[in-house]
């Protein structure tokens, strides 16, 4: 028989201050309800926000294109040439990917665009979307079309490897903080949403389809960095556009 104990002592099976706690509290509450049960207050008492994430720590346009010029070019020092992490650093910072999709990036045509599974942790359901490159000039500079051997890939759904993903994913992180130190790979990927605010005049809904996340998601989590110049930009160009 479920009981408000049984329920807590369920919930302090999981870490403290986790999500899996967190998301625990919420389960049990939810069903306590359903079932007109006393003592919910128990559960209330346990629930707590998990640690909050780290602070975003995008680089600038002028840093962003000093890793392109980096990275992409960083060699093995047991000379074997371009390292695939290049390739794959400049893929976050080009098209605004999640780290694991790069895997199964494919640009298209020019490079413009590019095909995309997008990979969400509470959804292991893959769709696929087109990426954009907000400076199509970068594909051609850097050589983007050029896809090195990458060491594990997905251009398949059938093909993600999640555990794959999470291991080339840490060991690029540990590469790309050999050269730039205060900065992972999620950064790149937001350095990308905020030069969109830019790029796309404010464009929050077309931003948000290209990084494949809900537009709710995409406004909490940049809506900060929307500037009083950038707002005031957009509504020049509107205006123009209706002139």
């Amino acid at each position: 028989e479920f009981t408000i104990e049984l329920a807590v002592e369920g919930i302090l099976s999981t870490p403290k201050n986790s999500r899996t706690r967190y998301e625990a509290c919420k389960t049990y509450k939810r069903v306590a309800k359903l079932l007109n049960m006393s003592g919910v207050m128990a559960i209330d008492d346990l629930r707590a926000k998990p640690t909050p994430k780290r602070d975003i720590n995008p680089p600038d346009l002028e840093t962003a294109e000093k890793m392109l010029q980096t990275l992409r070019w960083a060699v093995s020092k047991k000379g074997g040439g371009m390292m695939w992490q290049g390739w794959f650093c400049c893929a976050l910072l080009t098209y605004g990917c999640r780290p694991s999709e790069a895997f199964g990036l494919k640009p298209k045509g020019d490079g413009s665009s590019g095909l995309c599974w997008t990979i969400k942790r509470k959804n292991a359901n893959l769709v696929q979307r087109t990426a954009m490159a907000l400076h199509p000039d970068w594909v051609k500079q850097f050589e983007m079309l050029e896809q090195p051997e990458l060491p594990y890939n997905f251009y398949n759904k059938a093909d993600y490897d999640s555990e794959k993903c999470k291991h080339y994913v840490n060991q690029t992180t540990r590469w790309l903080q050999t050269y730039f130190p205060e900065h992972t790979l999620y950064d790149l990927r937001h350095f990308w949403a905020i030069d969109a605010i830019v790029q796309l005049s404010g464009n929050s809904v077309l931003a948000a389809k290209c990084m494949g996340h809900e537009h709710g998601v995409h406004t909490d989590t940049y809506h900060n960095w929307m500037q009083a110049a950038d707002v005031e930009r957009a509504v020049r160009e509107i205006q123009s556009r209706s002139l």
